[in-house]
């Protein structure tokens, strides 16, 4: 995730909204080129979905954990729910990290629309 990514700020421009052309020293009346409107769009779905799959990856691993420690102290984990409870797992790390390869080729096929 791009932590000095800013959000453009929002300038009024006439009687409408328009977005500035710099996010930090934002006057009223300046807009952005539609290119680089698109690519700050761009930028700005990209940091939302990083902010996304953080907070995804981050709940499935601690379910992870949780579960490693419900089966290993709970008493009930026989050794085929132990050998099902790995495969899911395996799975879902897998289906997690395919989901990231694809969009992140995805952003860099849209980010080279606009460069």
């Amino acid at each position: 995730m791009d932590a000095n990514y800013r959000l453009p700020r929002l300038v009024q421009v006439g009687g409408g909204t328009g977005i500035a052309a710099s996010t930090s020293q934002a006057k009223e009346g300046e807009t952005m080129e539609p290119k680089d409107f698109y690519r700050h769009n761009i930028a700005f779905m990209k940091y939302m979905y990083e902010l996304t799959v953080h907070t995804w990856s981050a709940m499935f691993d601690y379910g992870e954990k949780m579960l490693e420690f419900m089966v290993g102290h709970g008493g009930s984990g026989s050794e085929d729910f132990k050998k099902f409870l790995k495969e899911w797992l395996d799975n879902g790390h897998k289906a997690r990290d395919e989901f990231r390869k694809n969009m992140d080729s995805s952003f860099e096929r849209m980010k080279g629309l606009y460069e």
